[in-house]
């Protein structure tokens, strides 16, 4: 409970901060003067956003004090209902085997047995008094925790700006290369914490690595080194992601997208207003989706980790031997793991959370300007069907139709530059994808446990739901560009002059190549690519189990 507790509330705080400079930017360049709506929203005398000092220190007072006072108020009340239900366990083994066969001395087992009642009437009692005094704090969480969860899921279904919240990830997660604040200690803090998680990545590959090699020198059972060639692939590919995120300036284009969105939001053009939203809402669900996936997929590990563990401990006490832990990650580690458990949970914790978080980030980071590429193409190809209309001045629409030109190389430029940075990203993916789907369903042609048969589906689920997320943003890219030659020949262009004539038979011609994001150097990925390494994995599980 104090471990939940405390890392929900560091999230919080980076939560919170990033949504604070997030606002203050949204504030700079819409010229609005909205307030923080994070934090509590306890009563101050001032604009919060300008007394960011006086506002943090008392949120951090509250914050402390608050959630010191509901964990030992819920240890204390769960340690005393505990403790109830120990006894009464303990006086039903104690009843199973007072009394063994007819040689038992029976006014001994008689006054033995008056005991019992005894104890069982103290416990009676104990439980009345514990339920009179705790019943009205049930009848409250009975009450009110609908509404909390209830109110918890309606934000997570609310659409807002994608890059707003995507922000927010990036912050929490150790991806935010500006200032966090205006104070140097803050900003010293999270740098160190921005490298550390880094450093973390690749130190955990390397880890697995040297695991893999032990393994394999071990002699280890085959779906053993199956599924630890599974995880290092999938770390070699979240490393690599980062390190394309982070230095190829991928984050820095996030900038871009709030501006746009911020002309957007300001125009009063209705349908491409709704279209963008729509867009905003599908990135939205696309981003939380796989948030989701992949937390499902690390709870289904750790269970399988922690119920394995303890199997395994008993197996090993009542066969007397020293079977290792071949649960959690794969990774080198100086001992035996059965023996260092705490620091095995540990490590497999601060491992699974840099990886984790750094999957989803990347996958969101590059999905968000995938999407924000074929917006901006469906908002031009909305902006040409209707460009022009009888009455209207021609040689302002030829002006006008320039502008769109010049929106249209500015759109080639950002998907040249997009596709030249993330195409080694697809290239993995479509190499790789097919292997860490075959590995995980031939995993489940085993006879494995309930509990590894979760942790496989997600991970399957995972994995596939990142291929198709690729697959279909670079599609629906490919798809937009090729429509702009047909939403302006579906336009008035005939009303225009001869120089209009021309500027539209040059689009039209530019718009025949269509934008792609390609494998590699390789032809475009589209959702048939995506079949392609579905097929793949497909042949992989039927070599794999050749012969079984």
């Amino acid at each position: 409970m104090w471990s939940s507790f405390v890392m929900l509330k560091i999230c919080c705080l980076f939560d919170r901060i990033g949504g604070d400079q997030a606002l203050i930017e949204y504030n700079r360049i819409h010229n609005t003067t909205i307030d923080s709506p994070y934090w509590y929203q306890f009563y101050f005398p001032a604009m919060k956003l300008d007394h960011l000092v006086t506002v943090y220190f008392l949120n951090f007072i509250f914050c402390f004090f608050g959630s010191l006072t509901n964990i030992v108020a819920h240890s204390i009340i769960a340690t005393l209902m505990i403790f109830a239900a120990t006894q009464l366990q303990i006086l039903n083994i104690q009843l199973k085997k007072f009394i063994k066969d007819k040689n038992d001395y029976l006014d001994d087992k008689t006054n033995e047995l008056k005991r019992y009642v005894k104890h069982h009437q103290d416990l009676i009692r104990y439980v009345n008094v514990l339920n009179e005094k705790v019943r009205i704090i049930i009848l409250m969480h009975f009450l009110l925790n609908s509404i909390e969860i209830s109110s918890c899921v309606t934000g997570l279904l609310k659409v807002t700006i994608n890059v707003i919240n995507l922000q927010k990830l990036m912050i929490v997660s150790g991806f935010w290369k500006k200032p966090l604040t205006n104070y140097n200690i803050l900003n010293t803090m999270y740098r160190i914490y921005f490298t550390v998680s880094k450093i973390l990545l690749f130190v955990f590959w390397f880890l697995l690595l040297i695991g893999l090699a032990k393994l394999l020198k071990n002699h280890a059972d085959m779906q053993i080194v199956i599924s630890a060639v599974g995880v290092l692939i999938t770390c070699w590919l979240i490393a690599i992601k980062t390190y394309i995120c982070v230095r190829k300036g991928l984050i820095d284009i996030l900038d871009e997208i709030t501006e746009y969105e911020g002309r957007i939001m300001d125009s009063n053009n209705e349908p491409i207003k709704r279209m963008y939203l729509r867009k905003a809402s599908f990135c939205n669900n696309m981003c939380r989706g796989q948030a989701f996936v992949q937390i499902i997929c690390a709870i289904a590990m750790y269970y399988l980790g922690i119920v394995g563990d303890q199997q395994l401990i008993a197996y090993n006490r009542a066969n007397n031997c020293t079977i290792d832990s071949y649960y959690w990650y794969q990774f080198w580690f100086p001992g035996y793991k059965l023996d260092h458990m705490v620091w095995i949970y540990t490590l497999n914790l601060i491992f699974g959370w840099s990886a984790c978080s750094a999957n989803v980030v990347c996958h969101s980071i590059i999905g968000t300007l995938m999407i924000f590429a074929a917006a901006q193409l469906q908002v031009l190809n909305l902006q040409l069907r209707s460009f022009i209309a009888e009455g209207d001045d021609v040689k302002g629409k030829t002006a006008e139709l320039k502008t769109y030109v010049r929106q249209h190389q500015s759109l080639i430029s950002y998907v040249t530059r997009l596709n030249k940075e993330i195409r080694i990203i697809v290239l993995m993916h479509f190499m790789l994808n097919s292997i860490e789907i075959a590995t995980g369903v031939t995993g489940l042609l085993k006879d494995i446990p309930v509990t590894h048969v979760i942790f496989l589906l997600t991970y399957i689920n995972l994995t596939s739901y990142q291929l198709i997320m690729t697959a279909w943003n670079a599609n629906e890219i490919l798809d937009q560009s090729t429509s702009i030659g047909d939403a302006l020949y579906a336009s008035h262009w005939r009303l225009l002059n001869k120089e209009g004539k021309m500027i539209c038979l040059i689009m039209i011609q530019r718009s025949q190549k269509p934008l792609t994001v390609t494998i590699g150097p390789f032809g475009p990925m589209t959702n048939q690519s995506a079949l392609m390494v579905i097929k793949a994995a497909y042949s992989y599980i039927s070599i794999m189990n050749t012969g079984n």
